[in-house]
């Protein structure tokens, strides 16, 4: 699978946030152009998956271009991780959907706006990754593609997780993902209070 990394920024601030080195990757995803990301999809042989990361992918103004691009190079699965507030945009997200995206993960960390904004420190972005989960919702019923939600499991989050699942479960998805917090960056920095236990 091929990764491109199209999130110079992020507009959430999560507490977990595995990437540690965030100045770097806004200087190095910057400093691609759009001919530079073009050449890349073209020159991965494969051809079998591509994967749209770093950041937030969604924040490029190049996404819907490059998820185009990728399925006119034949690529069999165009996926995207993303945590889901662009997508509050209806018209944004059927976008990326008319021009191939087959694939979605979106991060989904609490099943309340207390809970999810605390944990991504950005006030209001429950609100939008929620309008967003609504709008895949009703697009599942016009466009085929596999949809996960990704949870990143914590002290704070994990008291709740019946509640996580019963909200997300009610969702049309393909699958739910619930992950360790990785000991990597902020999860590192903050491992002490937030890794959940697992005995």
């Amino acid at each position: 699978m091929l990764h491109v990394l199209v999130g110079p920024t992020c507009n959430n601030n999560c507490i977990f946030c595995m990437e540690d080195d965030r100045e770097r990757r806004r200087e190095h995803v910057s400093a691609q152009t759009l001919p530079d990301l073009l050449a890349m999809l073209a020159s991965y042989q494969s051809r079998d998956a591509v994967l749209f990361t770093s950041g937030e992918p969604t924040l490029s103004p190049h996404l819907p271009v490059l998820i185009r691009r990728a399925r006119e190079l034949g690529y069999r699965s165009v996926g995207l991780i993303t945590n889901g507030r662009r997508l509050a945009y209806r018209q944004y997200a059927e976008a990326l959907l008319k021009n191939g995206l087959t694939h979605l993960t979106v991060s989904v960390h609490g099943h309340t706006a207390r809970l999810h904004d605390g944990l991504t420190r950005t006030r209001g972005s429950f609100e939008h990754t929620a309008a967003g989960l609504k709008h895949l919702s009703a697009l599942k019923e016009r466009y085929w593609f596999q949809w996960l939600t990704s949870t990143v499991v914590t002290r704070r989050n994990l008291p709740h997780l019946p509640a996580i699942h019963a909200f997300l479960a009610a969702l049309p998805l393909d699958g739910l993902v619930f992950n360790v917090m990785m000991a990597r960056g902020r999860g590192e920095q903050h491992f002490e209070r937030l890794m959940a236990p697992y005995l």
